[in-house]
């Protein structure tokens, strides 16, 4: 894990196809209570739909 990054509430992946490497590369980099998103859709609106769906 990275030093420095504080806790990281959620990760949000924008990506047309989300592979075994992706994910696992992710996994990585977050801890596991860290929420990931994956949108298909690259788009303000689904970021923000996203971000409000997984506030705490």
């Amino acid at each position: 894990m990275r030093h420095g990054a504080g806790k990281i509430a959620l990760v949000v992946v924008m990506v047309g196809m989300v592979s075994h490497a992706l994910r696992d590369q992710i996994k990585d980099l977050v801890t596991d209570d860290t929420k990931v998103v994956y949108l298909r859709t690259a788009s303000v609106s689904a970021l923000r739909a996203a971000v409000e769906q997984n506030a705490s």
